[in-house]
């Protein structure tokens, strides 16, 4: 019933993900004026190069091949692929851009991660207002209000979240590329595929009471991450099930879309996406700790139970 709540919750709020989706744009745009005075000049120097030119077609036709369900003969593009991969790393560490290029993309990786950390903790405390009492407070006016908290959300919440990435890609790559290398290509993709969204879920199980948490007492970033950690009877698992169902379902539903619109309805999906997960860490929150909420203007969810109740129950704290 939480996935049915947070499903009620984000088409109530539905409006909010073109806010969250103009949001991403503006910190896209941003990121990618900082990477342009990187990426271009580092650019100019490998796109001439023969180890580029083949790792770039080979690349192409590994994944035309995979989207169009051309599975035969994907063992040597596979081969060729890593081949090539190793004369255009070789060919970056002669040139000394690959120290260079690391910095400069970790860097904008963090800024990224940072300024959507900042955004999705405004939404959060708009999708918080709104189910606590009702009240559409505009994304840009909580922004705005919110940022200095965001910012100290977001500092504490990106270096956590990459590392614990970092952690999942080295165990991916170990597993299902080192560990699986003599398996067939499509084996070790399903492989990384399954472990990617394991990770994915496993990250957002331990964290998702965190921002809830910080919204709801008011306390500090440390005392919200220790809430996080804190043994719930059951929740864990519960939560830990839930996401990777989710999980699949976005991750499905991105990919569909992706391919039938040639990448246009991503700028729909992703956001939608977040922002359908925020509403899920919200009704979690609420229904562990029997707190009554809104799912729209009309129904109010009491604690433990399924009771529709009208506003006037509610502030009268009727069960």
């Amino acid at each position: 019933m939480r996935f049915k709540h947070s499903l009620q919750v984000f088409i109530d709020n539905i409006a909010t993900t073109y806010k969250l989706l103009l949001y991403r744009i503006i910190v896209l745009l941003i990121v990618a004026a900082l990477g342009c005075a990187v990426v271009i000049p580092t650019l100019n120097v490998i796109n001439a190069t023969e180890e580029y030119v083949a790792l770039h077609n080979e690349l192409n036709t590994f994944w035309t091949n995979i989207s169009t369900l051309k599975l035969i003969g994907l063992e040597g593009s596979w081969a060729t692929i890593k081949s090539a991969s190793h004369d255009f790393f070789l060919m970056m560490n002669a040139k000394g851009l690959i120290a260079i290029d690391s910095v400069c993309l970790a860097l904008l990786i963090f800024i990224l991660y940072f300024l959507n950390a900042v955004g999705d903790f405004c939404l959060g405390e708009t999708l918080n207002n709104r189910m606590a009492i009702g009240a559409h407070i505009p994304f840009a006016h909580t922004l705005l209000k919110d940022l200095k908290r965001a910012c100290l959300y977001a500092i504490i919440y990106t270096p956590v979240s990459l590392l614990f990435y970092a952690i999942g890609g080295a165990l991916v790559w170990a597993v299902a590329f080192v560990a699986l290398g003599n398996t067939p290509v499509l084996v070790r993709l399903f492989v990384a595929s399954a472990m990617l969204i394991l990770i994915f879920a496993l990250k957002f199980s331990l964290t998702t009471d965190w921002m809830p948490h910080l919204l709801q007492t008011n306390c500090s970033n440390r005392k919200a991450m220790l809430y996080c950690l804190r043994p719930k009877k059951g929740a864990f698992l519960r939560v830990f099930s839930t996401l990777i169902f989710m999980t699949i379902v976005i991750f499905v539903i991105n990919a569909i879309c992706i391919l039938l619109t040639f990448g246009a309805a991503a700028i729909i999906t992703v956001p939608a996406g977040a922002m359908l997960l925020t509403c899920y860490q919200f009704v979690n929150y609420r229904d562990n700790n029997s707190l009554k909420y809104y799912i729209d203007d009309y129904i109010i969810i009491g604690p433990q139970k399924e009771a529709k109740m009208s506003a006037e129950q509610f502030f009268n704290g009727e069960r």
